[in-house]
């Protein structure tokens, strides 16, 4: 093969089926397409995705008092407006978090104007990319498109965004953490759906008086199903002959380990995806507070650590070498998904005003509100001093 001469090794290819075999121990087939099916795990992957698609993502730059958002930045554009001719910015970063979520890492690829300055993003597929180390140890990306041609992208021109990663390029998908946990749910699932598929009718055994033939046998048998299973015959009394007895020897729906084992594996996804259950409709163990609680855990430990991966990243790759230096950087903007209830907001919003760390018109912005006339001026309560201004006037009262 043409690239087997040029490169050294693969380093990641990004196929689930290249990890791990797909088949779990309950002897269902997992795979990324068909685990999206599943309703816990399409509900935390949204949730997730959701979450860090409505996130504003904004270009700032570092100045002598600080930073000031650059509105006019060719990159501004692209992650407020459009990153490419067909997606939103939401629609980008939510189609982003999907791939990250499902096959462990999510790839954009920069498209660059003649001046080599980034001009759209373009998310690649990541079952077909392939991360190649060549003899020198330089790293690229192979994508390979739909008739099979290939295309190799150099590092710098790929955004490289992995969910969970042992040496930072052979990644591991959530996927393949939870097939186990998903094989049960699906072999739980196809349960539930036989059960109900026989109209509630249980798997027993029949006692007959005499021995039977297989024939026989299998008459009995066919007789019984067709006059006992499926939802039309649900609420109807079954009828046996004289010397005929049924025995069920199903476990119950109704038995709490078995109703425990489903909650303990929607759970167990859960805590993969760094989900809080409250979330997903699980409201089993919350209660008012905790749910609160809960919620900003997930801001502070799932969706924090996921934007700061994508800021660096960003901070590396999107900006050319004069802009690093003039100290452009990209930054999530997690005021919206920190927001506590009405009242604590209001509590912090007296105290950053009074303490004059905010303007009131910088507070209103906070809350969507629209600017008011003198509102641009830092206020601070009289009964607040400098701790120097306090010495001095318990000197001068001694003085006197």
């Amino acid at each position: 093969m043409f690239l087997s001469k040029i490169f050294n090794r693969t380093k990641a290819p990004t196929s689930f089926s290249s990890y791990v075999s797909p088949i779990s121990t309950s002897g269902e087939v997992v795979t990324v397409e068909n685990s999206t099916n599943l309703g816990i795990v399409y509900a935390c992957i949204n949730v997730k995705a959701s979450a860090i698609a409505k996130l504003p993502l904004q270009v700032f730059v570092k100045t002598k008092d600080g930073r000031t958002r650059d509105h006019a930045h060719r990159i501004s554009y692209l992650l407020e407006t459009r990153p490419n001719p067909h997606m939103s910015p939401y629609m980008f970063k939510f189609v982003m978090m999907v791939h990250r979520e499902t096959y462990g890492a999510a790839f954009i690829r920069m498209k660059f104007n003649r001046k080599g300055l980034v001009e759209s993003l373009h998310l690649m597929y990541p079952s077909s990319v392939s991360i190649i180390e060549d003899i020198e140890g330089k790293v690229f990306y192979v994508e390979t498109m739909n008739d099979n041609t290939q295309q190799v992208y150099s590092e710098d021109e790929v955004i490289f965004i992995p969910a969970f990663t042992t040496d930072g390029y052979n990644i591991k998908s959530p996927i393949t953490v939870a097939r186990e946990t998903i094989g049960i749910i699906r072999s739980q699932e196809k349960f539930l759906g036989s059960y109900y598929q026989n109209g509630t009718l249980a798997r027993g055994v029949i006692k007959v008086p005499t021995t039977l033939n297989k024939e026989a046998k299998e008459k009995v048998r066919e007789e019984f199903q067709k006059m006992n299973a499926g939802m039309q015959n649900a609420s109807k009394v079954a009828v046996l002959d004289e010397g005929f007895d049924y025995q069920n020897i199903t476990i119950p729906l109704g038995d709490s380990e078995f109703i425990a084992s489903q909650n303990f594996s929607l759970r167990q996804i859960c805590r993969i995806y760094g989900i809080p259950p409250h979330m997903v409709g699980d409201l089993e163990r919350s209660t008012f507070n905790n749910i609160e609680q809960m919620s900003m855990d997930f801001v502070l430990n799932t969706l924090q650590p996921i934007c700061v991966s994508i800021e660096e990243e960003m901070d590396y790759k999107i900006f050319n070498k004069q802009e690093q230096q003039k100290g452009y950087y990209v930054k999530f903007n997690l005021t919206s998904a920190l927001r506590a209830d009405s009242k604590s907001r209001a509590e912090y919003m007296q105290l950053m005003i009074r303490n004059g760390l905010l303007t009131t018109n910088e507070g209103r912005k906070l809350e969507d509100l629209e600017p008011i006339k003198d509102g641009d001026r830092l206020l601070i309560s009289q009964d607040l001093t400098h701790l120097d201004n306090l010495e001095n006037l318990q000197s001068s009262k001694g003085g006197e």
